[in-house]
């Protein structure tokens, strides 16, 4: 059971690193985009607004139930050890 939290906690943090990662980049890229967009662009700038929303969403999202199962994991190995 040891080995098995140990392998799953690393391969969550991986996940989280990459995701991060990958969610860092389309953040970038909607930045440079918003730059890139038109002053009189009303509407390309509003989609590019809800793409920001939706990207902070997901790392809000992920990173909440990241850290809810280290610490469910964290809390059976207090309370149970093997």
């Amino acid at each position: 059971m040891k080995k098995e939290n140990t392998i799953r906690l690393g391969i969550a943090e991986d996940f989280y690193e990459d995701f991060g990662n990958n969610l860092t980049r389309l953040q970038v890229l909607s930045e440079i985009l918003e730059r890139k967009t038109r002053e009189g662009d009303v509407e390309g700038k509003q989609l590019i607004g809800q793409i920001k929303d939706y990207l902070a969403s997901l790392w809000l999202g992920i990173r909440d139930m990241l850290w809810a199962d280290f610490y469910s994991i964290a809390l059976k190995k207090q309370f149970w050890p093997n």
